[in-house]
């Protein structure tokens, strides 16, 4: 559903919402009870990024753990009027939480899309780190009135957070069909298989491994920008791990042969390497 769309639907409960209201045939329920330690309009400071782009409705919510490993945060999108409140947060396993939110009812919904950040503790029976939560989003500002109430369940990775890579999937070690290379050295390799699917296969931390983030021909060059996909702690192994994605428009895997990766961990800056583009089949 597009934002427009989505407004829309909220107008039309709005009049419905209005016309019940006024005719005294509705009585406002409570407002659900939170259970978050604190929720606040607006994207927080403690985020360790900016927000993401949102153009759409509903919007996946975006996570992240705090640096202390004892509480984390969500945030939802919504309008800043039927604000979503959290009524349940449990542990799923040692390292997933379930969290679900509700809309407090309201008898009219600005036409707005921001964000709301809420913090929560992290709930007994999560012994690992925490790393994913499961949402469940209930828009239900109306129910008391339209019989229609939404349900959306996703699932958020708080650990790379909002982090957006390019690839189709992705494989610890060397993908299936990848040779072994050179034992002793941990630069990037890129390969192409039927002349349009690259795998770039990136050295690093096992738990914060490069993933492609961008692609584009440069001057003849497949250049490739890979960056860290963070963590709250990143294993010191040095291990492959293979991404694959669509070449980007442009290119030829018969006359292209050159591939520049740059590689960004975001603490040290960025490394390029320039290798040649290996065949696959």
């Amino acid at each position: 559903m597009t934002v427009r769309s989505a407004l829309r639907t909220v107008a039309i409960a709005l009049v419905v919402a209005s016309l019940v209201a006024v005719g005294g045939c509705a009585a406002q329920p409570a407002t659900p009870d939170p259970v978050a330690l604190s929720a606040q309009q607006g994207w927080p400071d403690s985020a360790p990024g900016q927000p993401p782009f949102i153009d759409t409705y509903p919007t996946q919510p975006v996570g992240w753990v705090a640096p202390e490993g004892d509480r984390f945060w969500l945030v939802t999108w919504g309008s800043g009027s039927c604000v979503f409140v959290a009524t349940e947060v449990e542990a799923v396993d040692a390292f997933t939480v379930a969290v679900r939110f509700e809309q407090a009812p309201a008898e009219g919904c600005t036409d707005d899309l921001a964000p709301r950040a809420h913090e929560f503790a992290v709930p007994e029976g999560v012994d690992g780190p925490l790393e994913t939560a499961e949402v469940t989003v209930v828009e239900n500002a109306f129910a008391q009135v339209v019989d229609e109430v939404r349900q959306t369940e996703w699932t958020v990775d708080l650990v790379g957070g909002w982090f957006v890579t390019i690839a189709a999937s992705i494989e610890p070690g060397l993908g299936e069909g990848v040779p072994a290379g050179d034992p002793e050295s941990f630069a990037a390799r890129v390969l192409v298989r039927d002349g349009s699917v690259v795998s770039l296969v990136t050295y690093g931390s096992s738990s914060c491994p490069f993933l492609p983030t961008a692609a584009e021909m440069e001057g003849g060059v497949l250049a490739i920008t890979a960056q860290e996909r963070p963590a709250g702690a990143c294993t010191a192994d040095m291990a492959p791990t293979t991404s694959m994605f669509r070449a980007p428009s442009g290119f030829d895997a018969e006359t292209v042969t050159t591939a520049r990766v740059t590689l960004d961990d975001g603490v040290s800056g960025e490394t390029v390497e320039t290798v040649s583009i290996e065949r696959l089949g």
